[in-house]
Order: structure tokens, then C-alpha cells, then sequence
């Protein structure tokens, strides 16, 4: 086989290498990572201490810890904080263990309760379980791997609440309402949320400590 040869060959099998680690990674990828896993304990125990005081919001104890840690105002803390992009996260999922963490923790103690501990729409909060809440199916996990999935529109709904359309054990038509979150979570910590639900459970780094949380399935 000559030079020509040779390249026309690596060039018509390159295409389908490349599809076949595609498609490896999205076999081997089962969705966003298991709380159990993601949670560094520092990063549970520093969201426990900050809500100590149960009469604030996570938003509000955030931007006060946050106030406190730079030496600004809370004022300035909150200016800081709405001047966040609603449609760019200023994270990255695939390449900060750190903010999925935090984000994780804020899923936990804010989201678990509908979206189910495994983020499979099937938490003890709902009514009914809801597929279109499975962070596992299919087609969102190839849109998570390949771009990071709908991080605005995510954002938006966390920001803003939403409404769905199912039907009860009776197959008569309900309406779920998700509350909005703005008032009640900082901007940042919303996009640590979404910064988790990006999360591939394939980057858990194999030094990460678990944390001792009750989410872990036996």
C-alpha cells in the first residue's frame, strides 16, 4: 500500500473511530454523578454550618458568608451576584469537581425531594413519577456528553419555576408546578445546581472523598 493509500484508509476509518468513543462514552456515562459520590464531605459540612441559622435563606445565608470571606458589604455581595449571565454558567462541569460538589449539595437540600435522589423525577415529593425529569434517559445523556445539555433553559426553570401536564394513579390530568427559585437561592448557587445535573457520573475523581450522606444505596 502506498503513502496515498495509506491516508485514504486512516481517513475513512477515522470517522467511525471517532463515533465508536462517542458512543463508548455514552454507553459508559449513566447520567449526572450519584450524590453519595459527588458530595465532598468539607463541601456538605460548610452548607450545614452556613444554614445553621433556620431562620434565613440559602440565598441569603450564601451572599452573607460570601460578604464576610471578600470583606464587602452584603450589598455588594448581592450586586456581585445578580451581575451573574442568566444564560452562560460560569462553571464547568467536566473539569471542576469542586462546583459539582457544592452544586450537588444544593440539589440535596433544594431539588432532592421532587427530582428523586438518582435525578430520575421520581423523588417522594411528586405526585407521580415524571420521565421528562430523568436525567438518565438516552437522548439527555448524549445532549449532556456532547454540549453540556440546556443550561440556560435549565437555569431559567430553577429561576423562574414551570408547570407540567400529567396524570395521577387515576389517569385523571393534574398540574405539577415547580416553585421559582430566585428568591429563595443566589444566583451562583443556581448555577451550581445546573452546574450538577451537567455532571457525567464517568469524571468522578477517583480521589474524592465521599461524604458521610444518607443518599449512598447499599
Amino acid at each position: 500500500m502506498n503513502t496515498k493509500e495509506t491516508h485514504r484508509s486512516l481517513h475513512a476509518l477515522l470517522p467511525w473511530g471517532g463515533l465508536g468513543c462517542l458512543l463508548g462514552l455514552l454507553v459508559s456515562c449513566a447520567g449526572p454523578q450519584p450524590l453519595y459520590r459527588a458530595i465532598r464531605a468539607q463541601d456538605a459540612q460548610s452548607y450545614n454550618e452556613m444554614m445553621r441559622d433556620g431562620d434565613t435563606t440559602p440565598g441569603k445565608a450564601f451572599l452573607d458568608k460570601r460578604a464576610n470571606e471578600l470583606g464587602i458589604s452584603y450589598e455588594e455581595a448581592k450586586r456581585r451576584d445578580l451581575a451573574l449571565s442568566d444564560r452562560k454558567n460560569p462553571f464547568r462541569a467536566r473539569h471542576d469537581p469542586s462546583a459539582v460538589s457544592r452544586g450537588a449539595v444544593i440539589y440535596k437540600n433544594e431539588c432532592m425531594n421532587c427530582h428523586g435522589k438518582d435525578v430520575d423525577g421520581r423523588g417522594p415529593g411528586l405526585p407521580v413519577p415524571l420521565d421528562s425529569l430523568n436525567f438518565h434517559r438516552t437522548g439527555l445523556r448524549w445532549d449532556i456528553t456532547m454540549r453540556g445539555g440546556a443550561a440556560g433553559k435549565w437555569f431559567s426553570t430553577i429561576e423562574h419555576g414551570t408547570s407540567v401536564r400529567a396524570k395521577d394513579a387515576d389517569g385523571q390530568p393534574i398540574t405539577i408546578t415547580m416553585p421559582a427559585f430566585q428568591d429563595r437561592l443566589a444566583k451562583e448557587q443556581v448555577w451550581l445546581a445546573v452546574t450538577y445535573l451537567q455532571s457525567l457520573d464517568t469524571d468522578i475523581p477517583k480521589s474524592n472523598p465521599s461524604s458521610s450522606d444518607d443518599t449512598k444505596t447499599p
